[in-house]
């Protein structure tokens, strides 16, 4: 019971004329009571819950309101009924560019907490509590310490990050309906020279501080699903055996440089596909950022060899567009990777790319019209990812009007992934065939 309802309580026990009231002057007792319970959590900011139910579950829960910050350590800060109305709130404004703010180079030992209201529905279920991070933390509900990730940067030890892609879920359940309490002791010595190193939104390709409540059932469904994994792996493969094939080729007849570009184009296509699976399943964040890094590198590289590759064929020579794009690219690597002047680099691989898709539609206007050798076969393994996305559009249309509600969600399903992954296997394919 908090400090003002016993207070409260031991003036009315106390009182001698309070004694022998009657009933209903009890009643007026407990209402009162519980006025002055619900007026000091309110001003002591205990108030601002994210209220749970059950059927908030059916996809996830992110807690992304109603956040306390602070910086400094005490193991008090766990107990749920510390008052925490001094602290730092986050995402109180409609922009939250207060959280980005707050984290803006500040290193060290810092604590978030979050209250949260579950009600009846969420009783004896079982919930499960996921966390990515770059850092280390320990996380504390309800005042019991119930998971910690890495190592924290205290007492002297070296932080050691418990980054991964995929959270290892915490199950738990609450035996109770009302008030609980989330908090998270977090170290970040981990990434210094990132500017915002935490920052909550869900919404980010790269989450640096994300935590959701869901239903177990779906968290673990989806922590054994593989079938993304799967699927990268495939392609990966696909690719690295097309760049074998032509380099060998390549070998045997050096004088044809379109197997050399094509084998370059392929290489770079497996490494974005294998180093994407390396990035979902892994644990090491030093390795995980290099293989960013080259899967950086790997995307705008595959679209110059691409480039080559067409010069290749239809022009049997690199024409002089081609160098000023690699300058180009050069010097947005500079500028991206030595220099202050990021902006200036995004600007230069803006250019780049759009350069880049306009020689592309140029070359192959040009040859369709000068109806060059293999115009036709590389136009057909381009229109056909836009064409045979359109038509199972048009079919899952159908299926939802004629009745077939089954057919349309698996077409919905299927046209998420079509167009990305039909593009690249029916251009490698239609090259393939010419070559």
């Amino acid at each position: 019971m908090d400090t003002l309802s016993r207070f409260v309580c031991s003036i009315i026990s106390k009182h001698p004329a309070c004694k022998n009231a009657p009933p209903f002057f009890s009643i007026l007792c407990a209402l009162l009571i519980g006025s002055c319970v619900l007026i000091q959590n309110e001003s002591s900011g205990a108030g601002s819950f994210d209220t749970l139910s059950w059927n908030k579950l059916e996809q996830s829960y992110p807690l992304i309101n109603h956040w306390h910050f602070r910086h400094g350590d005490s193991l008090a800060w766990a107990l749920p009924d510390y008052d925490d109305n001094h602290w730092e709130k986050l995402f109180e404004d409609s922009d939250r560019t207060k959280a980005l703010s707050v984290y803006a180079d500040q290193y060290g030992v810092m604590w978030f907490r979050v209250h949260l209201w579950a009600d009846t529905s969420m009783v004896s279920k079982m919930l499960a509590l996921s966390t990515n991070l770059l850092g280390a933390c320990e996380i504390y509900m309800d005042g019991k310490l119930v998971r910690t990730i890495g190592t924290l940067g205290i007492s002297g030890k070296k932080e050691v990050s418990g980054f991964r892609i995929k959270s290892i879920p915490l199950p738990f359940s609450w035996d109770r309906p009302g008030a609980h309490l989330l908090a998270f002791r977090i170290t970040n010595y981990s990434e210094k020279e990132k500017a915002y190193y935490i920052h909550f939104s869900s919404n980010t390709g790269f989450i640096q501080f994300e935590s959701k409540i869901s239903k177990l059932d779906n968290e673990m469904n989806g922590l054994l699903d593989f079938s993304d994994e799967s699927k990268i792996l495939i392609f990966s493969g696909i690719f690295i055996t097309l760049t074998l094939f032509h380099f060998v080729l390549f070998l045997y007849y050096r004088k044809n440089r379109t197997n050399l570009y094509y084998s370059l184009f392929t290489f770079f296509l497996s490494i974005i596909f294998f180093g994407s699976y390396q990035i979902i399943s892994g644990t090491d964040l030093h390795a995980t950022q290099q293989i960013v890094l080259l899967e950086m590198c790997a995307v705008f590289l595959a679209p110059l060899f691409f480039l080559a590759l067409l010069y290749q064929v239809f022009y049997k020579r690199l024409l002089p567009v081609y160098w000023i794009l690699i300058v180009l690219l050069v010097a947005a690597g500079l500028f991206l990777f030595y220099t202050e002047n990021k902006s200036i680099g995004g600007l230069l691989i803006a250019i780049f790319l759009i350069g880049v898709i306009i020689e592309t539609i140029r070359i192959f206007v040009r040859a369709w019209v000068k109806k060059k050798d293999g115009a036709g076969i590389f136009l057909l393994g381009i229109l056909f990812p836009p064409i045979g996305t359109l038509l199972l559009w048009i079919i899952s249309i159908i299926a939802g009007k004629i009745g077939l509600p089954g057919w349309e969600k698996s077409l919905s399903r299927i046209l998420e992934q079509f167009f990305g992954y039909a593009m690249l296997l029916s251009v490698s394919v239609s090259m393939t065939i010419y070559l």
